[in-house]
């Protein structure tokens, strides 16, 4: 059965915004979460969100970087190669932001976290550049994934200066 083409951007959506949210989830996946003595019982820095608030952001915020993915891929008026370049640091990126979990729950390495993070940091202010040139909406998207990046450096931070 073919797919008709006006349904192909909303496969290609749905593909791009699941493939970013199993990314992104994927460390839940094998056990690592907040949850846990070890999380509880470490100092937080002033205006650690409650616990339930983290998973609320970060579905939203995944899914407003997947929408930002899927521009790029749906956008025509530039290079094949700036998309591709684009998409494939986008996928990078996904890896980078799946290892923090896994190094500040999974492994309690919370200074090597934080250089997970501004790491992470680092490609995602790339990765906002080179989305912005293909689509600045695609661009935009990203803006609330750096912010909540940055307030993620400050609790990392906070914790690491007072272990």
């Amino acid at each position: 059965m073919a797919i008709k083409q006006e349904n192909r951007g909303y496969l290609s959506w749905a593909i791009i915004v699941g493939l970013t949210m199993i990314a992104g989830f994927s460390p839940t996946l094998f056990g690592i979460t907040e949850a846990g003595d070890w999380y509880n019982s470490l100092p937080k820095p002033p205006g650690t969100p409650k616990p339930l608030i983290f998973p609320i952001a970060w579905t939203l915020i995944f899914l407003s970087i997947g929408w930002g993915a899927w521009f790029v891929h749906r956008t025509v008026t530039r290079s094949i190669r700036h998309r591709r370049e684009a998409l494939e640091l986008y996928g990078a990126h996904l890896v980078v932001n799946a290892a923090w979990p896994i190094v500040f729950f999974g492994l309690q390495m919370v200074g090597i976290a934080l250089l997970v993070l501004i790491a992470l940091i680092a490609i995602v202010g790339v990765l906002i550049s080179r989305f912005w040139y293909i689509r600045p909406i695609a661009g935009m998207l990203l803006l609330p994934y750096m912010a909540w990046l940055c307030f993620a450096f400050y609790l990392n931070m906070g914790i690491w200066l007072s272990l």
